[in-house]
């Protein structure tokens, strides 16, 4: 049984987090927050952020820093091609977003900086205007998940910086594993400011 993100807040009473965290889902225990720092590391090397600075072209953002956004995923191995896994619901708001004539975004950036391997710390410039995507937002039938092409040039720099992607054969089978509890890694957005500073 999964509890609400508020549950959560009020069992740890507001103790502060780090920004990539791990949390652990059980059926009955709710929700813990692993301190191990080596193990987040190194569950942190499938962590890669979609991160979006925006403007909108409105009288009420006139003069305001820009919007910023952190979209949570990992890399998986579909089809012969590597793409960017994340929620449907995220890349149908940034396809809207890329779409909008009141909305000018003014950079992106892949974030692989996260794994216990990696050897830089700056995220990868990521071309979102022109990014194909393919995604699925139908609540009514469950079904919630996303995917943006990954150039070959990209793969690269993901690799060499330590992100290791989801290969076919450890989803396609999934639906015949039995696991002990579940864990969520990513960004949660009450802990990611909504614009720049």
């Amino acid at each position: 049984k999964l509890r609400k993100q508020s549950n959560a807040r009020q069992r740890y009473g507001g103790a502060r987090r780090q920004l990539h965290e791990v949390r652990y889902v059980r059926k009955h225990d709710g929700v813990f927050v692993i301190d191990d720092k080596d193990l987040l590391q190194f569950f942190c090397q499938h962590l890669v952020g979609l991160f979006v600075t925006y403007r909108t072209n409105s009288v009420e953002e006139a003069g305001l820093a820009p919007r910023f956004c952190a979209c949570s995923g990992t890399l998986i191995n579909f089809q012969g091609e590597l793409h960017f896994l994340t929620a449907g619901h995220v890349l149908h708001a940034l396809d809207e977003l890329r779409h909008s004539p009141k909305t000018e975004i003014r950079d992106a950036a892949l974030a692989d900086v996260f794994g216990h391997k990696r050897i830089n710390d700056l995220p990868i410039p990521f071309d979102l205007k022109n990014a194909e995507f393919a995604y699925i937002d139908e609540p009514k039938l469950g079904l919630d998940f996303g995917l943006v092409r990954i150039s070959a040039h990209h793969a690269r720099l993901l690799r060499k910086n330590g992100i290791v992607a989801i290969s076919e054969q450890h989803w396609i089978r999934q639906h015949e594993v039995e696991f002990d509890g579940y864990a969520m890694l990513g960004f949660p957005s009450e802990l990611t400011s909504e614009r720049i500073s």
